[in-house]
């Protein structure tokens, strides 16, 4: 959960009216000056470095407010100033003030709002240059402090810029940032060791993509949980009008050591990308890496 924390996500003052955050079950009011994001849910404002993600977990807020220790945080990198309780509308809440250091030396500071029931969490992260922080922390902490709720029911790919039509024995089983997971049960967690599991995403940094295959073996391997990897083996494809880059891999899940197949899809756009990820159990991969395949090759972009 902390990692969902870690992207840099706004200056301004409260704008109009709340908004639903597209892709998830979420409405707040964005500060002005901001517009929806395209690669996370939330807003955001390019040329103040500055956003607001909202992610939803799901996890119980008790299981989420539990892992939030400064040991935790700085495990991310990061550092936590204050954390307090917040109750937003009937629901527990706990609202975060924390600093993290970007690979390019800028300090950020982060105002993080967190609440939910004993199903399902918010994370609303709105992140700023430190620099920034006269006039961009408290309509910052304003903005996510409007969070909400919504009544309205989430389109799962809405605002991730794609979409991919699932398999006769897949389907969508929650929206996790700028990730969609797809699995037999459509419920997170699986349950059962090796149970075929499908997360698409799209990037948030910016990478070099000059070598497509080496960058798509080297992500391959950054798997997590994922050990023993042998049989790595790809080839050029082309996904929505686009050159891109399959790989599959013999591994082993490292907590209990099942044997597994992996699938992977890297799609470049500019110095971005989706990446397409799949594990199953060695034995069941002859029925589930075939409709890994049908998923990417049905991925088309949002234009």
């Amino acid at each position: 959960m902390l990692a969902l924390l870690c992207a840099v996500a706004a200056p301004g003052v409260a704008a109009a009216q709340p908004q639903q955050v597209a892709g998830v079950r979420v409405v707040l009011q964005p500060p002005a000056g901001f517009s929806p994001a395209v690669r996370f849910p939330g807003f955001q404002r390019e040329a103040a470095r500055a956003s607001i993600m909202v992610t939803e977990v799901p996890a119980a807020f008790s299981l989420m407010e539990s892992r939030l220790t400064p040991q935790a945080f700085a495990g991310q990198g990061m550092v936590l100033r204050g954390s307090e309780p917040f109750a937003v509308d009937s629901l527990r809440g706990r609202l975060i003030s924390a600093s993290q250091q970007a690979p390019d030396g800028v300090t950020y500071d982060k105002w993080v709002l967190m609440f939910g029931d004993d199903s399902a969490t918010a994370i609303v992260t709105a992140t700023y240059p430190q620099d920034s922080a006269a006039s961009c922390s408290e309509p910052m902490k304003q903005a996510v402090l409007t969070a909400r709720w919504s009544r309205a029911p989430a389109d799962p790919l809405g605002g991730i810029g794609f979409r991919v039509t699932t398999g006769p024995r897949l389907r969508i089983a929650t929206r996790l940032g700028n990730s969609v997971a797809i699995n037999e049960t459509g419920t997170l967690p699986n349950t059962v060791p090796g149970a075929p599991l499908l997360v698409i995403g799209t990037s948030v940094a910016e990478v070099d993509l000059g070598d497509l295959e080496a960058f798509a073996r080297r992500r391959l391997m950054q798997m997590p949980g994922i050990s023993n990897y042998s049989n790595v083996s790809g080839c050029p494809l082309t996904i929505d009008g686009a050159a891109a880059h399959q790989l599959t891999a013999d591994a082993v899940q490292t907590d209990d050591s099942t044997p597994l197949k992996l699938f992977q899809v890297v799609l470049p756009e500019g110095s971005h990308y989706i990446l397409v990820q799949g594990l199953v159990a060695a034995d069941r991969a002859a029925d589930f890496i075939p409709e890994f395949q049908a998923i990417a090759r049905s991925l088309h972009r949002d234009r």
